[in-house]
């Protein structure tokens, strides 16, 4: 075979073999064959589906680069469908409105992943786990025990490693956070800028006696700081506990001493509405009776007068002593990431605590899926963490 030629365009590309005629669906990684133009074939591995025949051909470009190719013949009876080492791959592509290719594409992607999905969910999610960067690879992809489940037993992963480390060497320069505060300060910290202060404060975590499993309580207004507290949690394998912001010393008090944190970490006021909301006081009310909680650290945002205790260590002070080097833990797919506690509005609030491997899988894959998000793209959030 030494022509194919595009009969339907980008999103489900048909190509008709040139010489016999026959249809082939090339269905993984279609669009990125839109620009090769020489390809050679150095693998190739045979499945039969649903009573056809289909292959897997793995091949590779011109310039190096390796393209897998999955072909499903519609009639089988012509043969193997085959492209010879060298051969010159002809891609002529149908133009159409850009907006309806788009749409498509998208409706497709959706009725293929819900097909998917519905038909096995376990090879489902075994798949979409298998876009993160795991320490070691799981032995089970579900150990479910009604109303228990435990994804991906055996694998061991770590949410800032695949929140920072995995970036470096391609996109360390470009912003992670782009932040504006109430007041118009600006901020923007790049993904190295990013990994740097999560490991320093990993490790001023560790200097006040944090270890894995510890639980780490946060009370911060909306600042870079609480996703670096979150993900410098993650990193030691603590179990951090996000409390918004606006809420009062009696809420803080159920949640600390529902997860009984040994640290917590505050400001010495936040702004919201043109006010200073005065989070280390709400703080102390919570914790005056509460020997349990070690250390308080404190971060100054709105520089208003705060009293001070014993147990009270300033962030700034922290970090200047903190090495910039702190290795991610290898931790269980199943152990705890986080804490997250329900309004309490109908009655106590109740901890929901959520692992981590199963978590990062569906967050990863429903947030593709639900924004299309691309690398070039800035995702705008105004929800308050917590």
């Amino acid at each position: 075979v030494q022509q194919i030629e595009v009969v339907r365009g980008p999103s489900s590309l048909l190509y008709t073999n040139g010489t016999i005629g026959g249809i082939v669906n090339i269905v993984d990684n279609s669009i990125a064959m839109k620009n090769v133009e020489r390809l050679f074939k150095v693998g190739a591995e045979s499945q039969s589906v649903n009573g056809g025949d289909s292959e897997s051909f793995f091949y590779q470009d011109n310039i190096g680069g390796e393209i897998n190719i999955s072909l499903a013949y519609k009639n089988t009876a012509l043969g193997n469908f085959d492209v010879p080492n060298g051969a010159i791959i002809h891609m002529e592509e149908e133009h159409h409105d850009e907006d309806e290719d788009h749409d498509e594409e998208h409706d497709e992607h959706e009725e293929n992943l819900g097909f998917l999905a519905n038909s096995d969910f376990e090879s489902f999610w075994d798949e979409q786990a298998r876009q993160l960067t795991w320490f070691s690879p799981w032995k089970k992809t579900l150990d479910w025990n009604p109303p228990f489940a435990k994804w991906f037993t055996g694998g061991t992963i770590n949410a800032s490693y695949n929140t920072l480390d995995i970036h470096q060497s391609i996109r360390s320069t470009k912003p992670a956070i782009i932040w504006e505060g109430e007041n118009g300060e600006f901020r923007k910290i790049t993904y190295h800028d990013m990994l740097i202060q999560v490991q320093k404060f990993s490790n001023v975590l560790k200097s006040l006696g944090v270890t894995k499993g510890d639980r780490v309580t946060i009370y911060l207004p909306m600042i870079p700081e609480l996703p670096i507290a979150m993900l410098a949690c993650a990193r030691i394998g603590a179990i951090h506990n996000v409390i918004f912001s606006g809420f009062s010393a009696t809420s803080i008090k159920d949640r600390v001493v529902d997860s009984k944190s040994k640290i917590i970490l505050t400001a010495d006021g936040g702004y919201r509405r043109g006010k200073i909301i005065p989070l280390k006081e709400m703080v102390d009310d919570a914790i005056v009776d509460l020997n349990f909680v070690e250390h308080v650290i404190v971060f100054e945002r709105t520089k208003n007068k705060i009293n001070t205790t014993s147990k009270d260590k300033f962030w700034n002070v922290l970090m200047n002593n903190a090495s910039e080097k702190c290795d991610a833990e290898k931790l269980d797919s199943t152990h705890p990431l986080f804490i997250l506690y329900t309004s309490g509005t109908t009655g106590k609030p109740k901890g929901v605590l959520h692992g981590t491997g199963g978590y990062l899988t569906h967050l990863y894959s429903t947030f593709k899926w639900a924004f299309d998000i691309k690398d070039s793209d800035v995702f705008f959030c105004t929800a308050d963490i917590g």
